[in-house]
């Protein structure tokens, strides 16, 4: 499933059950909902490097949940794949405090990002 959205805001990200989770929260491009994805491991990494109010075409995959406090069923929506924007990483670069800085495409550039 795809999902298209501009990005809100970004949360920081932390290590939960051994693996790394990051949520962002988009405005979907369909029905104009807020809605949080769930980012882990590769894809926590990588949206790091988004900017927000950047459009985001993406992958998605919705994992169904029991809530056992509240006794009701919640639905999550994971992030599967980036696919708009290609987030390119380089250390080759000046900046001692970062280990990798995102490379921007001419086309991003001309865009404004």
């Amino acid at each position: 499933m795809k999902l298209t959205g501009k990005i809100l805001e970004i949360k920081n990200e932390i290590t939960r059950d051994n693996l790394k989770e990051r949520i962002i929260t988009i405005i979907s491009d369909y029905k104009k909902q807020k809605i949080d994805i769930y980012c882990y491991n590769k894809n926590s990494f990588l949206t790091g490097f988004l900017d927000l109010d950047e459009v985001i075409n993406f992958d998605i995959v919705l994992q169904g949940l029991e809530n056992e406090i509240e006794d009701k069923r919640e639905t999550r929506v994971i992030l599967k794949k980036i696919i708009e924007p290609n987030i390119i990483l380089t250390k080759n670069h000046l900046l001692i405090e970062f280990e990798y800085i995102r490379v921007y495409s001419n086309e991003q550039l001309k865009s404004g990002k």
